[in-house]
């Protein structure tokens, strides 16, 4: 266990230079495939060192293009979604969502799969996992919404919609609720799609008219109950209070 965290810290030490030649013998050895590989759920790896993984996953997508489409090929996505849905650690959270970010960056190739794995985060019961996902669309709508291709598209905007409305309804975490409201606010404002929250507003104004409803109803009953006190004996008041 010690082992592979120390061989992943020395492996991002080295990334960390900036020298292309590592990167090319990470791929030549193999390396990648298995540090891949810790991220399945198929090995025994705690949160720490999937942490690390990532870590050292975030590096290598940082040398560019053609990089991320090897390590997508590499079923890179699939295993962070693995890892995304078997995790409590609140850092190797925050970590999956770097590294997916990263992986959206001029990757025009993967851009759709990046989407729908980030999506996949908002479909998952953890309350943080879910979050993670949507921090991670704001953060691509801010970078890349105004020129990004796939980002424009109106099934894209319908795909998202959908899964962050169902979390602001039904969660029972009021930070889900609120990171999810940012989200939908910031997509209707950037491509005038509030269109495809008309349901969503439907569905509110009944809420509140029933709401209004029920209070109105409260009150006259609270008063006719409050009138039929007045009415009754003193004597009668009085037991019912002992009572």
């Amino acid at each position: 266990k010690y082992a592979v965290s120390t061989i992943l810290l020395v492996f991002d030490a080295y990334l960390r230079f900036g020298e292309l030649t590592f990167v090319e013998h990470f791929f030549e050895s193999g390396s990648v495939v298995q540090i891949v590989a810790v991220l399945s759920i198929d090995f025994d790896c705690s949160d720490a060192e999937r942490f690390h993984a990532l870590n050292v996953l975030e590096s290598l997508l940082r040398y560019g293009r053609e990089w991320k489409e090897r390590l997508c090929d590499l079923r890179l996505l699939d295993y962070i979604g693995e890892t995304a849905g078997d995790c409590y650690r609140w850092e190797t959270l925050k970590q999956v969502g770097r590294v997916l970010v990263e992986a959206f960056r001029a990757n025009p190739k993967h851009q759709s799969a990046v989407v729908n794995a980030i999506l996949g985060l908002l479909r998952e019961k953890q309350y943080t996992t879910q979050r993670i996902g949507i921090q991670c669309i704001i953060s691509i709508l801010g970078e890349s919404g105004d020129h990004n291709p796939h980002l424009k598209q109106e099934e894209v905007h319908r795909e998202i919609v959908n899964v962050t409305v169902r979390l602001l309804e039904f969660s029972d975490d009021l930070r889900v609720k609120a990171d999810a409201y940012c989200l939908l606010t910031r997509l209707a404002h950037r491509y005038n799609c509030d269109a495809l929250l008309y349901d969503l507003a439907r569905r509110q104004l009944i809420t509140e008219t029933e709401q209004l409803s029920i209070m109105i109803r409260l009150e006259v009953e609270a008063h006719e109950a409050e009138q039929e006190v007045d009415e009754m004996p003193n004597e009668v008041v009085e037991q019912m209070m002992k009572m």
